[in-house]
């Protein structure tokens, strides 16, 4: 049985792009996660343990950087292969990430820092990603996830720049 505060959160839609192992899901604000929404609303009858924390991060987040997070709990496999697959997927698009330019959190790198061959880049990542993992994943290479990653960021950047660009046209000019 649902409880009336859990009704009462609706999170917006995020843009999903496919891809064979990875479920990119993208949204050009920085939202919570339906978990954070969940234990830190307001009309909650008890509050969470978590509350002030998780209202504290989201209010002092950057809002001008990439907030991304890899997902598995959906997979039925033991907790520990979720969170070693986890973390390694983590790893590996960190290194994607600095390949197309950009440092962990999706902010240009610096000249300086850029690795061999990556373009530099004049604006961040912003809004929320959110990677969601699928079974055959787990037993990939990281090369192999690496070249999917690389991809799906590619596609995922075009899709910001089209959502950016359809914006402008329906925002009236001041």
């Amino acid at each position: 049985m649902t409880q009336p505060w859990q009704t009462a959160i609706s999170l917006p839609r995020l843009r999903t792009i496919r891809g064979q192992d990875f479920l990119f899901m993208y949204h050009g604000d920085n939202i919570m996660t339906h978990w954070a929404a969940l234990h830190s609303y307001k009309y909650q009858p008890l509050p969470h343990a978590l509350k002030p924390k998780t209202e504290y991060l989201y209010q002092n987040r950057d809002p001008n950087t990439l907030w991304w997070r890899v997902t598995t709990n959906h997979l039925s496999m033991k907790k520990v292969v979720r969170t070693g697959s986890a973390k390694k997927i983590r790893k590996v698009f960190r290194e994607v990430l600095k390949q197309q330019g950009y440092d962990a959190y999706g902010r240009p790198l610096a000249q300086e820092h850029l690795p061999e061959g990556a373009r530099l880049r004049s604006k961040p990542l912003r809004g929320t990603l959110e990677i969601r993992v699928e079974p055959s994943a787990i037993t990939q290479r990281e090369s192999n996830m690496k070249s999917q990653m690389m991809g799906l960021l590619s596609r995922t950047n075009r899709a910001i720049s089209d959502m950016a660009s359809a914006w402008e046209k329906h925002v009236p000019a001041k």
